[in-house]
């Protein structure tokens, strides 16, 4: 399958199709649960040309103080000729050099069913939490176009690492006010809210968003094993030296697994 670069709805019908024949398949009934989850990863910035598509790659919109990643930015055939040759020059000159690819995947919630990407695209990083709301309410929309009668017209939910801006989209959404700190709660807790939405008159869950479980620990672990950073869960606070203590009162229990001290 070739994906078109970018946020296409083209990407979500094929998509779709895989999953409506691999259901029936397997004897899967619909509906499905499922996420969108999403995240970027480093390469190198080059401007190419794709001759299959006959279109640019590499860049993410025009260069300049108030650049924000446009997703889909010149994926137009060149076509050829003089206009062409300019577009290209332009491009070049004029564009900024995406140095991450993001990717988007559907992951239903079934141990038989994969994962399909339905959107990739360069990026240079630039966009913050309204760019992401954007980007997800157009691909819920695509969802339910083409999703309806396989999956599910709705996602359950957005996962993602710990991107501020992707966090922040996810705060906005929950029914928990922020707290006081940048990745604060005011819940008494680990909380999580969802939504229920309708659709073709039947009742779906949605925005259940969650960072994925390995970034979930790494801010637990990395915050304890700093001396010079505090942690707070709900109305408790914890620190290194309350780590320290812990492992020092294990010692003195003849603790025989060692888990603290590693």
């Amino acid at each position: 399958m070739r994906l078109e670069p970018g946020e296409h709805l083209a990407n979500v019908v094929a998509v779709a199709v895989i999953y409506k024949k691999l259901m029936v398949k397997l004897g899967i009934e619909g509906p499905v649960p499922y996420e969108l989850q999403e995240d970027e990863t480093y390469m190198n910035a080059r401007y190419a040309f794709d001759a299959w598509r006959d279109i640019t790659l590499g860049t993410c919109g025009k260069s300049g103080p108030e650049h924000q990643c446009d997703a889909n930015h010149e994926h137009v055939r060149l076509g050829s000729g003089v206009e062409a040759f300019l577009r290209i020059e332009r491009g070049g000159l004029e564009d900024k050099r995406g140095s991450y690819l993001r990717s988007v995947m559907v992951v239903p919630l079934h141990p038989l069913l994969p994962a399909l990407p339905i959107v990739v695209h360069c990026t240079c990083l630039s966009f913050d939490h309204k760019w992401i709301h954007r980007s997800w309410d157009r691909l819920v929309g695509f969802c339910r176009a083409t999703l309806h009668d396989s999956l599910g017209p709705q996602p359950q939910g957005h996962g993602s690492d710990g991107a501020s801006p992707l966090f922040l989209a996810m705060k906005q959404r929950m029914r928990i006010p922020a707290g006081s700190g940048r990745f604060s709660l005011d819940a008494p807790g680990l909380l999580l809210t969802g939504l229920l939405v309708q659709w073709d008159g039947k009742v779906h869950v949605a925005q259940l968003d969650m960072q994925d479980p390995r970034h979930d620990l790494s801010k637990l672990y990395a915050v304890l094993d700093s001396a010079i950073r505090d942690f707070t869960l709900g109305e408790f606070h914890a620190a290194h030296y309350d780590w320290l203590e812990t492992a020092r009162l294990a010692n003195k229990d003849n603790d025989s697994h060692g888990a603290i001290q590693k």
